[in-house]
């Protein structure tokens, strides 16, 4: 119950520094909004090259994991939407594959936390239902732990998207989304292995909800 009254407190008050913040930047005048979202992540095979082994190799992951954030936008005009996002996506580990052998399994997982800047383009088709195309560029934070590597590394993420809001109510929107993300070029190393050229791409399906202030 504490914890939920803290949330509940703290989401005020961020929601009060935002206005006021808006007032303060001559902004007040624009749509700000709180968005949530989350839904499943289809990993495409990671390839990348292993420096110790000398060779090149292809990592599955079990599918799907899941993508779950929340943004803070502003809505410049009838168009245009710019936002900062926050996110956190997630799989499972399957088997690895090197040339000419077998495939390996692998257990355990491999994350990676975002932060982006995102533009989002709105098509108003007069009704309640708005279509949008989009996407984002920023950093992340990935991690990647198996039986036999854990390590993390920070890159440039990027996102493309599509997606459509239904207007539930004048303060409020269902949001239905398709992202595809990138972080590409990641390494990982440890005292026993190294592997470099990781590029973690995948395709993600998203439901969330939009709250106008």
């Amino acid at each position: 119950m504490k914890t939920r009254t803290g949330l509940v407190i703290a989401t005020v008050l961020a929601t009060g520094a935002v206005q006021a913040s808006a007032s303060e930047m001559g902004i007040a005048g624009h749509e700000i909004y709180f968005s949530a979202f989350g839904g499943p992540s289809f990993s495409q095979i990671v390839k990348g090259f292993d420096s110790t082994a000398g060779s090149s190799y292809k990592a599955r992951m079990k599918t799907p994991g899941y993508l779950v954030g929340g943004a803070v936008g502003l809505k410049l005009n009838e168009n245009i939407r710019a936002e900062a996002e926050l996110a956190y996506r997630r799989y499972s580990l399957k088997k690895v594959t090197y040339p000419g052998f077998a495939p390996v399994s692998l257990s355990g997982h491999a994350d990676a936390i975002s932060f982006m800047g995102n533009l989002w383009f709105d098509l108003p088709l007069g009704g309640r239902v708005t279509p949008y195309a989009g996407g984002g560029l920023g950093l992340a934070y990935a991690t990647y732990a198996s039986s036999t590597l854990k390590d993390h590394d920070t890159g440039l993420i990027f996102q493309l998207g599509v997606g459509a809001k239904w207007a539930v109510s004048e303060k409020m929107s269902l949001d239905v989304g398709y992202r595809f993300r990138g972080i590409p070029g990641l390494k990982f190393s440890d005292a026993a292995i190294s592997v470099k050229d990781n590029d973690y791409y995948g395709h993600n399906f998203i439901v969330g909800m939009t709250f106008k202030f």
